[in-house]
């Protein structure tokens, strides 16, 4: 009976959020494994490039929002791409990436936060959110390494050349958003702190935000259904 009901079906609907979810763990798996390899970079390339077209979709809705986010994102993609190839330092990239992923996580967290409805989608918004928020802090950490060298430093035997590769910052960016803190990669610089703290600090208000928003609405629309039977 509850399956053939039309509110469970809204629920469970899965609308623009839930590709760009996809997207984002397919990118989140495959960096550890081609990280050492010798095409990882390229393949990295492209798997970003159908990962930032999946959030484009989400933006597609707003024409001029549509608009400017592509030109972040394209730009972006040109620049890493050209570094790669011309063997040039990847940092003239990491601001447009920056820009562009926070403009994304900005719109689709307004989305979220705006939507008065609770359904699967809305999950899967909340936890790109969360996956793009982490992401960015990669960006930034990764930028911090390359302006000051030594600004995260590896504690642990298995990293002998140090914080260099986009694994390592990702690895410590999701470690810290969700504050686990193994302590294997540490920040030594005031900006690396900075940014350390600022990282922690996002990642707990957003999940506090965020389930205080859905169970806010939840319980709003529960005790709306109770007075109308009444």
């Amino acid at each position: 009976m509850t399956a053939s009901n039309p509110t469970f079906r809204q629920r469970m609907e899965l609308d623009k959020f839930f590709m760009l979810l996809v997207g984002l763990i397919a990118l989140l798996v495959i960096v550890p494994i081609i990280d050492d390899d010798r095409w990882g970079a390229p393949v990295l390339g492209i798997i970003t490039m159908l990962t930032l077209v999946l959030a484009l979709r989400t933006l597609a809705h707003e024409r001029a929002t549509l608009i400017f986010a592509t030109s972040l994102g394209v730009i972006a993609y040109v620049i890493s791409t050209g570094s790669y190839f011309m063997k040039a330092s990847p940092l003239l990239a990491l601001p447009f990436q920056l820009a562009f992923y926070g403009f994304v996580n900005l719109s689709i967290l307004r989305d979220v936060l705006v939507d008065e409805r609770v359904n699967a989608d809305t999950i899967c918004g909340g936890i790109c959110v969360y996956l793009l928020l982490g992401l960015n802090w990669s960006i930034i950490f990764a930028a911090i390494e390359l302006i000051a060298r030594g600004s995260l430093i590896a504690t642990n035997s298995f990293e002998i050349g140090g914080v260099t590769s986009p694994m390592d910052f990702v690895y410590f960016s999701f470690v810290t958003l969700t504050t686990l803190g193994y302590g294997d990669i540490v920040p030594v610089s005031n900006a690396a702190r900075s940014a350390t703290i600022g990282c922690s600090v996002s990642g707990v208000l957003f999940i506090a935000v965020f389930i205080g928003r859905l169970v806010g609405l939840t319980t709003s629309k529960s005790y709306a259904k109770h007075h109308e039977h009444h």
